[in-house]
């Protein structure tokens, strides 16, 4: 194995980023990160941190469907969110993974719901770049 090699960006070579948009890629991460359940791996934000205090609030978050990626594709979504970082990243966490609304994840956040806003479109923005994926209908869920 050569030392240049990343597995890292070998499978964002590889990955069909065309199956799904930028949500869809989230809602498909959020959907394995459920199925899986077992905290391994995940992206530690405020929001995450949240439902780790009350196990009851957790069992009330809506699923969009079925896991359809495989675990790769899964690992680099995430990737991708750690990659991100920050309060961009915590926002994609909330509204995504955590399926919460706009409302909630402001409040969760200490912001306000525009601020909220700004971090998923900048987030979604940022990961639809590095997917080569263009998507004009980002960023507006359940506000």
């Amino acid at each position: 194995m050569s030392a240049n090699f990343d597995p890292f960006e070998t499978l964002l070579s590889v990955i069909d980023w065309s199956k799904y948009s930028p949500e869809g890629w989230l809602d498909q991460y959020a959907n394995w990160v459920d199925e899986r359940n077992d905290g391994i791996e995940r992206y530690t934000s405020p929001c995450a941190d949240f439902l780790q205090d009350s196990v009851a609030q957790h069992r009330c978050i809506n699923k969009f469907g079925a896991c359809n990626i495989s675990d790769g594709e899964a690992r680099t979504v995430m990737r991708l969110i750690l990659d991100l970082g920050g309060f961009d990243a915590d926002c994609i966490v909330c509204i995504f993974e955590s399926k919460m609304s706009y409302r909630k994840a402001a409040r969760v956040l200490h912001c306000s719901v525009r601020d909220v806003q700004r971090g998923v479109d900048f987030g979604l923005g940022w990961i639809s770049g590095i997917m080569g994926i263009k998507d004009d209908n980002r960023g507006r869920r359940n506000t």
